[in-house]
């Protein structure tokens, strides 16, 4: 029988800085899947997304560091309402409002070094002090008070920096003569976009451990029970009876997340943003449905899903595209809006 979504019942079995596990009951494997997905690709963190090299003399191509850079989780804690989108910024390269500047300078002199993220120093933010952000075409120059008290402690350094028992990533190992010395600029993003902005490192489900539903068939060679011990959510569900009938319309309705984060975020805020994004998407859907079906959905009264959800994020987009194809040309060229137009642009 179908899952009512209605009522979802979330326990939180262990929560730690870097891990969670808690079981999510009451919803089908749909509900289970997307929230998944939107703690691992729709939670925005900050990343290095440009890198300036100076002078690069390693046996990395600039390519190789540039790419290895952008790896670095960077600590994102509170980059929701403390860092702006990029894209909606007033600046053109990146200010104080919307990016994060690192510098990196390395230089081995009479010994081989060995380069690390504990290298990268963040450039001081603000119009005066941070020479590398283009503030000309920003209207609001130095951090307001709300967007300081949203960052976190260390916003935007390298997970781990500073942390006695915490390894840094590696970069590259320089020769006796061999230098670096480059400016990264990070920006906040969602893996969406790219894996690197991404919270997790993994995260995942599992439901049906005694495989009851018989969602899976094991290979075995003589006993399928003792070749294939229980998985650790076992204890938590009873296993069928011998002689209990298969239900072949049963559907499972709890599953066993299990998620490990970067250190970019706390996990209990990635499973927050999740919610929170899972839930916006939902209701621009309702919104949708309920312009289509006015009649219907007005006899049910409002609807509560879209009671928490600011407005603002509903909003439908304004796209403007005739500062890129002109009032009377098309997308491809000339008056004709197709992609082989008798009137070519160029």
């Amino acid at each position: 029988m179908p899952v009512d979504n209605s009522n979802p019942l979330f326990v939180l079995r262990d929560l730690q800085k870097d891990r969670v596990s808690f079981t999510l009951e009451g919803v089908d494997m749909s509900f289970a899947n997307s929230l998944r997905r939107v703690m691992m690709a729709d939670v925005p963190t900050v990343a290095i997304d440009q890198v300036s090299i100076s002078a690069n003399t390693s046996v990395l191509a600039d390519e190789f560091l540039a790419h290895r850079l952008g790896l670095i989780p960077l600590r994102s804690g509170g980059c929701e309402e403390g860092l702006k989108w990029h894209m909606d910024c007033d600046c053109i390269e990146g200010c104080s409002h919307c990016c994060i500047t690192l510098r990196l300078r390395a230089k081995a002199t009479d010994r081989e070094v060995t380069v690390t993220s504990e290298a990268l120093e963040i450039v001081e933010t603000g119009v005066s002090a941070n020479p590398y952000m283009d503030n000309t075409n920003s209207s609001e120059a130095p951090l307001s008070e709300q967007e300081r008290a949203a960052r976190g402690e260390g916003f935007g350094e390298p997970v781990g920096k500073g942390v006695p028992d915490s390894k840094p990533i590696y970069l590259v190992k320089l020769a006796k003569g061999q230098e670096l010395d480059l400016v990264c600029k990070a920006f906040k993003g969602i893996a969406k976009t790219h894996s690197k902005w991404s919270p997790l490192s993994a995260v995942s489900f599992e439901y049906d451990p005694h495989n009851a539903l018989r969602h899976t068939s094991y290979w075995y060679e003589s006993d399928a029970k003792s070749e294939w011990p229980p998985t650790a959510n076992a204890p938590f569900e009873n296993p069928p009876l011998e002689d209990e009938p298969f239900d072949f319309l049963k559907e499972p309705e709890r599953f066993y997340f299990e998620a490990e984060g970067s250190g970019s975020v706390d996990v209990a805020e990635v499973v927050d943003r999740g919610l929170d994004a899972l839930n916006i998407k939902l209701a621009s859907i309702v919104i949708n449905l309920e312009e289509m079906f006015p009649t219907t959905s007005s006899s049910a009264g409002p609807n509560p899903l879209l009671s928490s959800v600011p407005p603002t994020e509903l909003a439908e987009p304004n796209w403007d595209t005739s500062a890129q194809t002109g009032p009377t040309q098309g997308a491809y060229g000339g008056a004709d809006n197709n992609p082989w137009g008798s009137a070519p642009g160029w």
